[in-house]
């Protein structure tokens, strides 16, 4: 895909009770290679790292069945008035293959995140943010929002939150015999 060479790199892998990402992210660093997640059609797309890019398993958080992998960080200061100034972090959010979800689901009363002066970052909108999945996607991009954090913040040492999946069940028959007999 996007006119790279196929390669056929070697690696070294020996991974036991190893969680599903932690392991694919260090095959995909070993090999020089990352995810394009938002390729149609089903599975992972592989393709070739980009120079700049990071290690997946220096930039990537875990928990459960997903990756939250950090992609961009945008400030807006409102610099005519004194207007509240805004901070949106886009994080790519992927699930292992296995799961289908519908829909993510992230309660903003749930979301925290703390800059490297341990200062706490306001939320800088109300509600939920919800987000549909496209069937065959393999992630989608949540913007987290926040009011910017004062000019001396560096960084933001820290993001957590509860996210909640909307995924299919198992598929059930279900039958209904002589119901014109039944009562109640």
């Amino acid at each position: 895909r996007f006119g790279q060479p196929a390669g056929d790199p070697a690696i070294k892998a020996d991974f036991e009770k190893t969680p599903f990402w932690q392991a694919l992210d260090q095959v995909l660093d070993r090999a020089g290679l990352t995810l394009y997640p938002f390729a149609e059609g089903a599975g992972l797309n592989v393709v070739a790292k980009g120079e700049k890019q990071l290690p997946l398993g220096q930039a990537a958080s875990y928990a459960g069945p997903f990756r939250f992998l950090p992609t961009q960080a945008a400030t807006t200061r409102e610099l005519r008035t004194d207007a509240a100034s805004s901070l949106r972090i886009s994080v790519e959010t992927a699930w292992e293959p296995r799961l289908k979800p519908i829909a993510l689901k992230q309660k903003l009363a749930d979301l925290e995140a703390v800059d490297d002066k341990g200062k706490r970052l306001k939320i800088d909108a109300e509600g939920d943010l919800e987000v549909p999945v496209d069937s065959g996607r393999a992630a989608v991009e949540l913007v987290l929002p926040f009011a910017a954090p004062p000019r001396e913040a560096k960084e933001i040492a820290n993001i957590k939150g509860k996210l909640s999946a909307i995924v299919p069940g198992k598929v059930e028959t279900f039958r209904f015999e002589d119901l014109l007999k039944a009562k109640n």
